[in-house]
């Protein structure tokens, strides 16, 4: 697992899609995309419920979102 891993996950789950946090990362969609899946295949996790309105955290997701925000503060 790479700090950029999570950091590409943290802003998915900040700002609800992958759209918005390539947007706010300035990278394109697919690279975090791939960097997501890297860390939830690293971890052995879903971490992020996809869907076509943005994406919703699992309970491994929280779990992992929380300890990024403190990572991250």
């Amino acid at each position: 697992m790479e700090l950029n891993h999570l950091k590409y996950f943290y802003a998915v789950a900040r700002e609800n899609g992958f759209s918005a946090a390539s947007r706010k990362l300035h990278v394109q969609q697919p690279s975090v995309s791939r960097m997501v899946k890297n860390l939830e295949e690293s971890l052995g996790l879903v971490l992020l419920e996809r869907n076509k309105r943005g994406v919703r955290l699992t309970q491994a997701g929280t779990r992992v979102f929380e300890r990024c925000q403190k990572i991250f503060a």
